[in-house]
């Protein structure tokens, strides 16, 4: 009897989604399961009129959809090697750059973040005719992107009988397993152009579904703006491009943020700048005492409840701005909620309230619409000798995020407000055609994502999102993490960057210490001392390559027989099939992924002299040396994890292996693996 049969092998590919649904289907319909096979016809039976059996019916299809499902479907063993030298603040940052073939990063993505990802964006290729599309090998995938990689990547020529089927055959796996990732509350968002709206709105429609589809966005494109670039069409001039938008549940309620935001600063010049008496002029610096007067009926029958306020003190913000020392928009930053401005003033409400409570110099109204929704706080105030003037609050108009307010608009699906004339100058990098401003990706952020969502884009191109992502977070504080994943194509726009990956990691150094430089003149001009270290947005970003796994026994790639596993001292590889030398943080990080743990914390440990690694805490401890004994399990047990991780072969003998089995269930460690 194998006693230790409580150790099980860790699984060297990426989620098997294949087995994954078939679980799930056991799950709904239990009496489907026929000696652990699937018996579709009991399925067809419980289904009943829900089966389709017309042998025409209505579906979009191409000549490599079945195989583009089946490569979305089929596990990898492929890994994601660390990089520290190209890597910033690699110990602390939780942003990721990866550098690879998409399809193959989003399936070792899977165990970690399937259900993680908060917001989707991205701007693939818009099959123009001159764009790169890649054609993906059901075999063998990773062989085939290592051996494209080698060479100048080619475009997609319109002039191809297979045109439209390379670029629906490219998208359809990786939309996939990009859905797999979103959270219930997620949302995928997809730059397009009119080459292939209609082809991504029916794949979209197949893979998210139709319920699921929440709109298509027109956005003013930078031939229109001004800016050099743009197409000219034989029929009429391009000026608009699409960003289409999916949830990933029927369930989404809508964007949380249901507004266009704009800071206040710039709005209050925009007012400025129209010709008209600018609203926002006093700050009730002490509101007093609130007495409830009377309730009053408003035009349509809504109630209105009145109060007086006693022992007020308005000040002029002209006043606040020369003795506190602050700009109009830290004012208004400050006073937010006693500022009182002319907005949403109705003539009905006004007289009612005159009449209601004639002499007094301060009354809340609060409006409560016919529904039962307060309405916001109307406000009346005498100032300038008799005059009385009805006024609302400004909280009413406006958003405080994290201490920044902003004016609140309906978001539409027409953009004609987007700047593209910045984008030469954004990240001060060099920028070919194609790229997008940052204020599309912070609108979309604002718009979907919590302060302290996961974002990610698998077209990055020259890493706007990753510049986007931290802009915002300096903004208002956030803590929103990118995950960005880029083919390392040959980039000739300028001769200091060999690849696009290169240009997209030095534009993310760049502006991360620009927008930190741009943070520390402010703390310095509002009279804070900017101390090293006090800096709160993470602008680091730890880099991976897609590889070839580090584990023998897991390469599919390679022949084993019983000669070659003695001739290999170990189950590592101490170099791959180019002869690069393969280390145990390699090894690491394929474990962690492997297991689904790869956005944790990583801590180098000591017991009785051997190195292992402590992850998330001490959730889980991985060892990768030799000669495991029980005092080393001891050590392991003292630090309570939930998890640990042996090489196979790595205990000192039999005996040893089996009294780690038994010491670390008796020390509450629920999972037991090997490699």
């Amino acid at each position: 009897m194998d006693k230790t049969k409580n150790i099980e092998k860790l699984e060297g590919t990426s989620m098997n989604l294949l087995k994954d649904n078939i679980e799930k289907l056991k799950m709904l319909f239990p009496n489907i399961v026929r000696e652990d096979k699937i018996d579709f016809d009991m399925l067809r039976t419980i289904l009943g009129d829900e089966v389709d059996k017309e042998e025409e019916n209505y579906q979009f299809t191409w000549k490599g959809k079945r195989e583009s499902v089946k490569i979305a479907y089929s596990p990898s063993s492929a890994t994601l090697r660390p990089c520290k030298e190209k890597s910033k603040n690699w110990d602390t940052t939780q942003n990721l750059y990866i550098e690879g073939d998409n399809l193959e990063v989003l399936k070792q993505l899977q165990k970690t973040y399937y259900g993680k990802i908060k917001m989707i964006y991205i701007d693939p290729p818009y099959n123009t005719g001159n764009d790169f599309v890649y054609k993906d090998d059901f075999k063998d995938s990773l062989k085939a992107y290592k051996e494209q990689t080698k060479q100048e990547l080619k475009s997609n020529p319109e002039t191809d009988g297979r045109y439209h089927r390379n670029w629906l055959n490219m998208m359809y796996p990786r939309l996939i397993l990009a859905r797999n990732l979103l959270s219930d509350d997620g949302v995928i968002f997809i730059s397009i152009d009119d080459n292939e709206l209609d082809n991504l709105k029916k794949i979209c429609n197949e893979i998210f579904g139709e319920d699921n589809f929440i709109n298509t966005v027109s956005i003013k494109s930078k031939s229109s703006s001004g800016a050099s670039g743009g197409g000219e069409d034989i029929r009429l001039k391009k000026n608009i491009e699409f960003l289409l938008a999916y949830s990933a549940t029927s369930d989404f309620n809508g964007f949380k943020l249901e507004y266009k935001i704009q800071q206040l600063d710039s709005y209050i010049d925009e007012r400025l700048g129209d010709g008209r008496t600018f609203a926002y002029t006093n700050v009730l610096i002490n509101p007093g005492e609130r007495v409830f007067v009377k309730e009053i009926k408003g035009g349509n029958g809504n109630s209105i409840k009145l109060y007086k306020v006693v022992n007020y003190n308005v000040v002029s913000v002209a006043k606040v701005m020369k003795e506190e020392k602050l700009s109009r928009a830290e004012v208004y930053n400050k006073y937010i909620d006693k500022i009182y401005t002319l907005e949403n003033a109705q003539t009905s409400i006004r007289s009612r309230v005159l009449e209601a409570v004639p002499n007094e110099d301060y009354v809340i109204a609060e409006y409560i619409s016919s529904s039962g929704r307060n309405k916001g706080n109307v406000i009346q105030v005498g100032f300038m000798g008799k005059t009385k003037r009805l006024v609302s609050y400004l909280n009413v108009l406006c958003v405080n995020i994290n201490g920044i307010i902003y004016k609140r608009d309906k978001v539409g699906t027409l953009w004609d407000d987007l700047s593209w004339s910045s984008i030469s100058s954004e990240g001060d990098m060099p920028f070919n055609n194609g790229k997008k401003p940052i204020e599309l990706i912070k609108r979309l952020l604002n718009m979907q994502s919590s302060t302290d969502s996961i974002i990610l884009d698998f077209y990055s191109g020259s890493a706007t999102t990753a510049h986007a992502v931290m802009k915002l977070n300096a903004e208002d504080g956030g803590n929103r993490k990118f995950i960005l994943v880029q083919l390392p194509e040959i980039d000739n726009s300028d001769d200091e960057f060999k690849t696009i990956c290169d240009l997209g990691e030095e534009r993310i150094r760049r502006a991360g210490e620009k927008i930190k430089k741009e943070w520390e003149e402010k703390r310095e001009k509002d009279g804070f001392l900017a101390q090293q270290g006090d800096f709160p947005v993470d602008i680091g970003f730890k880099v991976f390559k897609l590889d070839s796994t580090n584990i023998i026994p897991w390469d599919n790639t390679k022949e084993h027989d019983e000669n070659s596993f003695v001739k290999e001292v170990d189950v590592f590889k101490v170099k791959d099939e180019n002869g690069e030398i393969r280390t145990k943080e390699d090894i690491l990080y394929e474990i962690m992924l492997k297991y689904g743990i790869f956005d944790e914390s990583v801590k180098e440990i000591n017991i009785n002299g051997k190195k292992m690694y402590q992850i998330a805490g001490s959730s889980t401890i991985i060892s990768l040396e030799d000669e495991i004994d029980n005092k080393d399990i001891s050590g392991i047990c003292k630090l309570n994890p939930k998890s640990v991780i042996f090489k196979e072969n790595g205990f000192k003998d039999d005996n040893a292996k089996l009294n780690a089995v038994h010491n670390l269930e008796k020390c509450g460690v629920e999972d037991i693996r090997v490699i």
